[in-house]
């Protein structure tokens, strides 16, 4: 009988596949590896961005098989409907898995419908089809503007969406797109968030950047606007002021379509953690991480940093030792290497610095978009899903943090 202990993985996104990946490099055969996912494929999200302005969608789905063939890992192709803590199983649709760990690694999904109107006026960024169908909107409103006519588009960032960057980016990437077709001028592009600091969930420091571009390419920003209702050709916030649109983008608000029932949850279902091993309380070793777990801001790489703090718990506990990595410390270690950059790559324009941080940023501190920076966004995207065919894992330094 196969004596080793079984780390069950729930979910096949980056921190699902990070996990696997970092306790297979980490304890090699030393313990049995099963992975659940409710789809064959993954999608390698962060990129889709690029859709609405021409990228083939195919580009960015990886099918599971492939990353995990070197991994030795059994793979489950089933949905998860339930777990039993105390017999320390997962109920399956078809079957069951027992577990020695569990890792809760199933992401978050979004509710059009928290928000009326929402889901019948606006494009949604949450998946590759939205970007699709926003790929089409934006070829006949470049047609329309390179024609003559005047159009608008309002970017949206409603209340309890817990990824906004997105939001800002592509705003920012379609004032690019429209200034190298030449229809610029043609369109207004006007930003309402309900942040008071935009990217607040990483405090102050990218607010004044992102204010200063929106300002340099001329895209209207209202701060502080919380979406109330989506009605035809116009959204109405919740402090009675109205905003016209003939193309609405948003992302919508974010939730745990099923949470599992036994695990602590917040009112939106999202999983209560540890803040510094991402373990789940209780009497069993159940882990949460990435988008599934409370972590207000919800980004691949902050996914991927909980998945190896929580599998660098799990290996500790096998060995016999002291845990080596605490997420809090790994964040705000990559957050301080990113210091002299954002994650916001405005496309093929010249890249210029800006000016220096607003009074009251730390000396330290500076911001800016620099060709280096460039380069390196570059770079994780193409890194990212090379080493996702090896089945290496993504950050694979993260004992150095």
């Amino acid at each position: 009988m196969d004596a080793r202990p079984k780390v069950v993985i729930v979910g096949a996104g980056f921190a699902g596949l990070e996990t696997v990946f970092c306790l297979r490099h980490r304890l090699g055969d030393a313990v049995e590896l099963c992975l659940v996912s409710n789809d064959k494929n993954f999608v390698f999200r962060p990129d889709t961005i690029f859709i609405p302005f021409g990228a083939d969608p195919k580009r960015f789905v990886v099918p599971l098989g492939r990353p995990l063939a070197g991994t030795g890992a059994q793979v489950v192709y089933d949905r998860a409907r339930a777990i039993d803590r105390p017999h320390r199983k997962v109920l399956l649709r078809e079957g069951e898995i027992a577990y020695d760990f569990l890792v809760v690694a199933t992401g978050a999904g979004v509710r059009q419908e928290e928000i009326p109107g929402l889901a019948e006026h606006a494009t949604s960024l949450w998946t590759a089809g939205g970007m699709l169908k926003l790929a089409r909107v934006y070829e006949r409103l470049l047609a329309d503007a390179q024609q003559g006519h005047r159009r608008s588009i309002l970017f949206v960032v409603p209340p309890n969406n817990r990824c906004t960057s997105p939001v800002y980016e592509l705003a920012l990437m379609t004032d690019t797109w429209l200034r190298t077709q030449g229809a610029r001028e043609r369109v207004e592009l006007t930003l309402a968030t309900y942040e008071d600091a935009l990217i607040e969930a990483f405090g102050f420091r990218f607010d004044g950047l992102l204010r200063r571009r929106f300002a340099e390419g001329g895209v209207t920003l209202h701060t502080g606007f919380e979406l109330a209702e989506v009605e035809p050709r116009h959204c109405r916030f919740a402090s009675g002021e109205r905003l016209p649109f003939e193309v609405l983008v948003s992302f919508p608000p974010h939730i745990v379509p099923h949470p599992f029932e036994g695990l602590p949850c917040d009112e939106r279902g999202f999983v209560r953690v540890d803040k510094h091993s991402r373990r789940v309380a209780g009497p069993d070793p159940v882990f949460a991480v990435g988008d599934v777990s409370t972590y207000p801001a919800k980004r691949a790489y902050l996914a991927l940093l909980q998945a190896g703090v929580a599998a660098d718990h799990i290996a500790a506990e096998i060995e016999g030792r002291a845990p080596r990595l605490s997420f809090p410390r790994a964040c705000e270690t990559l957050v301080e290497a990113m210091k002299a950059t954002t994650q916001h790559d405005t496309g093929p324009r010249p890249a210029r610095d800006f000016p220096p941080p607003a009074s009251g940023t730390p000396d330290h501190f500076e911001v800016g978009i620099s060709p280096l920076w460039r380069a390196g966004t570059r770079t994780v995207g193409l890194h990212l899903p090379w080493r996702l065919g090896p089945g290496e894992p993504f950050i694979s330094r993260l004992d150095a943090l």
